[in-house]
């Protein structure tokens, strides 16, 4: 069995024990059972966050050390593991807990305040996600202007690049910051392992991702599908945060919404990774250094370079090597218009409908480097 599907078989039991879960709290009796202990709001909420990380931590052990160490992908130090996952666990916990909180004092005022907090924090998240990755992570990220003299020479757009210096060979990184300047994120074994028109391959396919506006349509569809989310939630508890009881339906409900839309929108993020593919090969890069960096790649991360299509149609966001050099084969644009990282951005944004799901897919289930920037093309 390949590294990516017992990966895929570990993450669907995550995500679908956390969705059953969430449809008993959604029962009346556990409402009424949970306002019957009579404890108070704040302590509610920590006892439900102390639930989910003592649920997550089998899954966390078992993708984070096992699965790793028998396939050999990366060397592992438990205790750094341990000290990693607590300190993630600790920043995780804060950020559910005082966002449950803001909730129910926001309530009291107006219903389109939790609207605004919901959107502001997702713009922040997008545009600091770089600080995110590094605070959660815990590895260096840092400028590197050594490559600008290669960008010039295989005609790139002069972008800042960023090297991660991660342990997790799937890691790849992305693109930071929405108002701002752009940066690119990409991990510094890229720099090592790859060769040079390898690397020009890579960063040439993200600048696709921004000339192509591929990253734009992701972010803008994971956006709507965050704020109608948050309005589904919000309707399931009559638009008003009573208690911590309301919060934890909240999460519930968006938690199945979550899982709904990791069914749907991986249809929209494998045509994108197919547009950066072929704006690689418009910029000139041959054929079979394309060919050869996604192999290696797929090689280092997911170790399966063909899939059933049914297993592709909706558990992964990134299409398998083979579907890949199908259509660059062809030299035909694809009719589709995907949206870049779309499934990625809704995990990551739908934390903050207090999702049990941002850490529970079989993309980064145990994998503290993949919590803010998921595995991608």
């Amino acid at each position: 069995m390949t590294y990516a599907r017992v990966r895929l078989y570990l993450g669907l039991c995550n995500t679908l024990l956390f969705v059953l879960l969430s449809m008993v709290l959604l029962l009346p009796h556990t409402s009424e059972f949970l306002r019957e202990l009579k404890l108070s709001d704040g302590c509610l909420l920590v006892y439900y966050i102390l639930f989910y990380l003592l649920i997550s931590l089998p899954f966390d052990i078992y993708g984070g050390l096992v699965i790793p160490k028998k396939y050999a992908k990366h060397q592992i130090n438990y205790a750094v593991y341990f000290l990693k996952w607590l300190r993630t666990s600790i920043i995780q916990s804060s950020f559910m807990w005082g966002l449950g909180m803001t909730f129910i004092f926001l309530s009291t005022f107006n219903v389109l305040l939790i609207s605004s907090l919901v959107l502001i924090t997702a713009f922040i998240l997008l545009e600091y996600q770089g600080f995110f990755t590094a605070l959660i992570s815990g590895f260096k990220i840092t400028k590197d202007s050594s490559l600008e003299p290669h960008l010039k020479l295989y005609g790139l757009k002069n972008y800042p690049i960023y090297l991660a210096e991660n342990n997790d060979l799937s890691f790849a990184g992305g693109w930071c910051g929405l108002l701002g300047k752009k940066k690119l994120i990409i991990p510094k074994f890229w720099k090592e392992q790859l060769s040079e028109i390898g690397l020009m391959v890579q960063i040439a396919r993200r600048v696709g991702a921004l000339e192509t506006n591929t990253r734009v349509r992701g972010i803008l569809v994971a956006l709507i599908c965050l704020l109608l989310n948050t309005f589904i939630g919000l309707w399931f508890i009559d638009f008003k945060f009573d208690d911590a009881v309301s919060v934890v339906q909240f999460s519930a409900v968006n938690t199945v919404l979550c899982f709904i839309n990791l069914l749907i929108l991986p249809f929209l993020s494998r045509p994108a990774v197919i547009e950066s593919d072929l704006f690689a090969l418009e910029q000139g890069f041959d054929y079979e250094d394309i060919k050869e960096t996604i192999e290696f790649l797929d090689v280092v991360q997911d170790d399966e370079l063909c899939r059933s299509t049914f297993v592709e149609m909706f558990f992964h966001p990134t299409p398998c090597a083979t579907s890949r050099l199908w259509y660059l084969h062809l030299k035909k644009p694809i009719k589709q218009k995907g949206g870049w990282q779309t499934v990625s951005n809704l995990l990551y944004l739908s934390s903050i409908n207090l999702s049990l799901l941002p850490k529970a897919t079989n993309a980064n289930v145990g994998r503290i480097d993949l919590y803010v920037m998921h595995p991608s093309d």
